[in-house]
């Protein structure tokens, strides 16, 4: 192995820190569930074009074939890479990475070996920018610049340059961030050949606003066949490290610079790895403070509107708090628009649970294995989790421990497809539908409002404040609303009802469905379906 400016490199790193920039050659002695490799560019293309019988247009490129893939067969497609790229195992070489100072990791790879490296660390902790936003020291930031195979299904795997210039043009402050970042730090670039024409834009002096750059320096692989590359690398001012992957983290292990870090304050630092979850994070924010009105007329809760303590405890929140006290899992089933959110929320910030709590409405698989990680050692856990239909999955990885108490919000209907999952009995159930007469009486109390005699105890809190703060019947608008569309186009009146039969369900309706159910009507397509929802839009509004 040669290292360029070795002694250099120890002591910036050791005074600054680094940034490590990746791509497919830092992933190959990772494997998936399948125990295989994960495939380099060439091999995923080879892949895709036996897998679908693309052998005419074998002569394209990853990026286009993908693009064509994406268009045709885009469930199968993200499945393969789903598929391909969970990494399952790696080599234990990879282990001395958390122990670097390293400040902020970009990654063009869609593989998840970056967070199991860290997963299994007491070194460091990593955040997923795109999950869990930007850190300060402690901890380093994850950029996926080319998408994820932990992301959700509506976030999008990018190949080309033209999907990776939409996303410039989309957010263009997030990429100036890490071209910035890249430049503040000294770089080692390592497994990508850096040809992607967007990624040479982060490292363009007028991205970074002609800022100078740090030292970077760039591993080429061993071998006469690549001197040319090393060559033109150094002409651009890189340093080079000729090593293969297994090689450098060897090298890595011997630093004398890596961390001592205390592990106890790492994974009690609660407040910058979990700044979005951590409850106590959560009310010493300054959230922007919005009229309680917004909150009467229908929009969601915010924790601006739960910390104000305008909003009225119900009844059911004297029944779930001591539940939640005793240490009793608890889930909140109810109609939609019944509070339970908001209820969840009051719960959250009570003072009367003491605890490390966090709060999550979305929380995925590799989220819930990090929080795990994290709180191992920890004894008294409260997770308050909104939706658990939509986040089972992970809830299940969660129940494994026993030191976490649940409470948890699910829509009455879908709790019965969940129930025989979440093992949850019926003591450990609060039906929240119903607001009883002296619920409504305080509620409307506390609108500075009186409460009409036509309500009875079926009413549900969306209703019951949507009524007597705006002063019209909820049902009778939407009533309105349904005639108003009849009226205006059959096509729109069916496209609103397919968007609420939808959403009732439980579930939000993507392009994909929708085109799908308009796959026999020749005369929509995407454009069209935009067209109708705005329309309905300006109609509610």
């Amino acid at each position: 192995m040669r290292f360029e400016n070795k002694k250099t490199f120890e002591e910036l790193i050791s005074k600054s820190g680094l940034n490590l920039f990746i791509g497919a050659g830092f992933s190959i002695l990772s494997y998936n569930k399948n125990d295989e490799k994960l495939m380099l560019g060439v091999e995923l293309k080879k892949y895709l074009v036996e897998h679908f019988d693309l052998e005419k247009h074998s002569h394209l490129s990853l990026p286009k074939i993908t693009n064509f893939l994406k268009r045709t067969r885009k469930s199968d497609l993200y499945y393969i890479l789903q598929n391909k790229y969970s990494v399952e195992r790696y080599s234990n070489k990879y282990n001395s990475i958390p122990k670097l100072p390293i400040k902020n990791i970009f990654t063009t790879n869609i593989d998840n070996l970056c967070e199991k490296i860290y997963e299994n660390s007491n070194d460091n902790f990593l955040s997923d920018v795109e999950v869990q936003g930007f850190i300060e020291n402690p901890g380093v930031n994850l950029f996926k610049l080319h998408g994820s195979v932990t992301y959700t299904y509506d976030k999008e795997f990018l190949f080309s340059s033209s999907e990776l210039s939409g996303e410039f043009l989309r957010d263009p402050s997030f990429w100036h961030t890490v071209s910035l970042k890249i430049a503040t730090y000294p770089t080692l670039f390592w497994g990508t050949n850096l040809e992607d024409s967007n990624i040479i834009d982060l490292l363009n002096p007028k991205t970074r606003k002609d800022r100078p750059n740090k030292p970077r320096w760039i591993v080429i692989l061993p071998g006469d066949q690549y001197d040319l590359i090393a060559e033109e690398y150094t002409s651009n001012g890189f340093r080079i490290i000729r090593a293969t992957t297994q090689e450098l983290l060897e090298y890595i292990n011997t630093f004398s610079l890596i961390n001592k870090k205390n592990t106890k304050h790492l994974k009690s630092n609660y407040k910058d790895i979990f700044s979005k979850n951590y409850i106590t994070a959560i009310k010493k924010s300054a959230f922007p403070s919005r009229p309680i009105s917004t909150f009467y007329q229908g929009d969601e809760p915010v924790w601006s509107d739960i910390l104000s303590n305008k909003l009225t405890n119900i009844s059911y929140y004297k029944q779930a708090l001591e539940r939640t006290i005793n240490k009793e899992n608890t889930l909140l089933i109810g109609s939609p628009g019944s509070g339970k959110t908001t209820l969840l929320m009051q719960l959250a910030v009570s003072n009367d649970i003491r605890g490390i709590k966090f709060f999550y409405d979305s929380i995925d698989t590799e989220q819930a294995k990090f929080l795990l990680n994290k709180i191992e050692f920890e004894k008294n856990i409260f997770i308050f989790l909104d939706n658990l239909g939509d986040n089972i999955d992970a809830f299940k990885i969660l129940k494994s421990k026993n030191n976490i108490t649940f409470i948890m919000t699910d829509r009455d209907l879908r709790y019965e497809s969940i129930k025989h999952i979440a093992k949850l009995k019926k003591r450990d159930i609060i039906d929240i539908s119903d607001l009883s007469r002296a619920d409504m009486q305080r509620i409307c109390e506390n609108m500075g409002r009186s409460l009409p005699t036509q309500y009875n105890e079926r009413t549900s809190l969306f209703e019951l404040c949507y009524s007597v703060w705006s002063g019209e019947n909820i049902s009778i608008r939407i009533k309105s609303l349904i005639k108003q569309l009849d009226e205006t186009s059959k096509e729109l009146l069916e496209f609103y009802t397919l968007m609420t039969y939808v959403r009732y369900t439980g579930i939000f309706a993507s392009m994909d469905m929708l085109l799908c159910y308009y796959s026999n009507n020749n005369n929509v397509d995407y454009v069209t379906i935009y067209k109708y929802q705005q329309q309905i839009y300006s109609l509610i509004d």
